[in-house]
């Protein structure tokens, strides 16, 4: 194969052609000449060796590995040691990890930041790998505090990595970057921050709905919201939201009251809102926490909705209580909802209704009117399946 590139870093001026034919002969070029054109690379700026490295990495070639490492070691030619990077970390070979350590513990705090290193560096779970970063990561932090030059790639590479590696040191480091953070990050990175976070990032995550990366805040906020995030949570339901955002507002907001109380979260759901996706959330949700006189109550209200998407999750909601669950005096309210749920299951023009009802009646104390509601419902529904989960229920009543 004929040599078209020159020392000084690029093709010769004027054999274009023949490098774009010695690149395309590449493609279909045994791995030994790959590797070995890629290792001949190193010491001189090749980009015929570059076009070699690129396809070794996407074809996660593991014959070019001890190659690879070879780049890792000072002094490195950086723009051919970068492609070892991402070889290995393709490969998980974590004889890079203390390699890139070394590597990013050099440029770190520096203007010469390497978001490739740092990439790199977060696919091995290796004590070198974590340390540093944990250290490139308060660098960051600090020369993001003290200076307008911070290099936010390097800091949104680190929060990926950091986020990866995952420990509870590596979220410490996350947490100090997430205050350092002026650009936002885009939503690949939230997302995999939100997978990882704890309770001391809901300020953090409280601030990203009202921006593009609504999903990625709202995916953090479902495992870890606190009282903190309920105004932020009842604002997105009240604002009509998309269904997914709508739902996971509702969900993060169960959390919340586990969290810090289930009392207070009562009043915070807006069941007469105008959105329907809303007060489906909210007839889903109530069924999810501890239910009381004004969680039942509510929850018979949005019976009556008048969307039948609303009324069959308040069916279901209200099947999930359990009259040993309640607090003292609750029985009437709790009779109160069976009622309504058999009117429901006589009346309700939506079989979907009717289909809920007739289950959530299965688990509610019985009487008389709720007996014959289901064996109504049983022998004349015109709907198969309503008729099939009034005959369950029946048979779990006893």
């Amino acid at each position: 194969m004929a040599d078209t590139t020159r020392d000084d870093g690029g093709a010769a001026a004027d054999e274009p052609c023949e490098f774009g034919l010695a690149r395309r002969a590449l493609r279909s070029a045994p791995v030994e000449i790959l590797v070995d054109a890629f290792e001949r690379g190193f010491g001189r700026r090749s980009r015929l060796a570059g076009a070699a490295g690129e396809r070794l990495v996407r074809a996660h070639e593991a014959r070019a590995a001890d190659a690879a490492v070879r780049a890792l070691v000072p002094p490195r030619e950086s723009s051919w040691a970068v492609q070892a990077a991402r070889l290995l970390a393709v490969l998980g070979d974590e004889r890079a990890a203390p390699l890139l350590a070394a590597w990013l513990d050099e440029t770190s705090g520096s203007p010469g930041w390497n978001a490739e290193v740092i990439r790199a560096l977060g696919a091995f779970r290796t004590p070198e790998a974590e340390a540093a970063l944990v250290r490139a990561a308060g660098m960051w932090s600090a020369q993001a505090a003290a200076t307008s030059h911070y290099m936010p790639h390097a800091g949104e590479a680190l929060a990926r990595s950091l986020a990866h590696v995952g420990t509870p040191a590596a979220v410490d480091a996350l947490l100090r970057l997430t205050a350092a953070m002026r650009k936002p990050w885009d939503e690949t990175t939230l997302h995999m921050v939100a997978r990882v976070v704890d309770s001391r990032f809901v300020p953090f995550l409280v601030e990203m709905p009202a921006g593009p990366h609504r999903a990625a805040a709202l995916a953090g906020l479902e495992r870890v919201a606190t009282e903190r995030a309920i105004p932020a949570l009842k604002a997105i339901l009240r604002s009509g939201g998309d269904r997914p955002a709508c739902y996971a507002a509702g969900r993060a907001l169960v959390v919340a009251g586990r969290s810090d109380g289930a009392s207070v979260l009562r009043y915070y759901w807006p069941s007469g809102t105008d959105n329907v996706e809303s007060r489906r959330a909210a007839a889903w949700g109530l069924g999810r926490l501890p239910a009381d006189w004004v969680t039942l109550g509510t929850l018979i209200e949005l019976l009556r909705d008048d969307d039948p998407g609303v009324r069959a999750r308040a069916a279901n909601s209200l099947g999930r209580v359990r009259a040993d669950e309640l607090p003292p005096g609750h029985s009437k309210r709790l009779h109160d909802a069976a009622a309504a749920i058999a009117a429901a299951l006589v009346a309700d023009p939506c079989h979907r209704v009717r289909a809920n009802a007739a289950t959530a009646l299965g688990g509610l104390p019985a009487d008389a009117a709720t007996a014959r509601a289901l064996v109504a419902a049983a022998d004349t529904d015109p709907v198969a399946c309503v008729r099939e989960a009034a005959a369950a229920a029946r048979r779990r009543s006893g």
